[in-house]
């Protein structure tokens, strides 16, 4: 049987800058998609799948 624990004062601070930063980072990728040149978003955009493996990887 899987028991789970309520959220205590400590963990709601990082939960909801969890939470915000979950909306916000879309919202900056697409102004900054609209806002560049395809040429200089493509391998960064590349990168940045590689590079979140790899944190992911080494973190957790």
């Amino acid at each position: 049987m899987i028991t789970y624990q309520a959220f205590n004062k400590k963990e709601i601070p990082p939960i909801i800058a969890m939470i915000a930063l979950d909306i916000i980072a879309p919202i900056s990728l697409m102004i900054g998609l609209k806002t560049s040149l395809p040429e200089n978003v493509a391998l960064p955009n590349n990168f940045e799948i590689v590079a979140t493996s790899l944190f992911a990887a080494f973190f957790f």
